[in-house]
């Protein structure tokens, strides 16, 4: 018995291991989802995606006129990884934005940015 401990423990500990690194489940999100206009739940954010890869954000807040990432971008979708390219204002800046989609319907969408926050959007047009 005493031979077969060492393997005992790994069957029973390898779950735990399983546990933690298995989290990761990717979705496949097809762009087409994707195009039309989207607003962030509990903001006035309004994001447009575009076919040719093209986008634009608008925030209707009179608070945020000055946000850097407000205006056009580029956008490419990778499995799940939604990157968004804004323009800086010297015109001479590039300001990438990663998120992992999590969610995706024809009316809802969940992103995940890289500190783990989820936002919202509800499907406009």
């Amino acid at each position: 018995m005493r031979k077969h401990r060492p393997l005992l423990c790994l069957f029973l500990l390898a779950p735990l291991f399983v546990g933690c690194f298995g989290n990761d489940v990717h979705i496949n999100v097809n762009p087409d989802q994707l195009y039309g206009e989207w607003i962030q739940i509990g903001t006035q954010k309004h994001w447009t995606y575009n076919a040719d890869g093209t986008g634009n954000k608008v925030d209707r807040s009179e608070f945020e006129d000055d946000d850097e990432n407000n205006g056009d971008f580029e956008w490419s979708l990778t499995q799940d990884e939604l990157r968004h390219v804004f323009r800086g204002r010297q015109g001479n800046q590039y300001i990438p934005k990663v998120y992992t989609i999590t969610e995706i319907s024809t009316v809802s969408m969940k992103w995940k940015d890289d500190y783990d926050r989820t936002m919202t959007f509800s499907k406009i047009q």
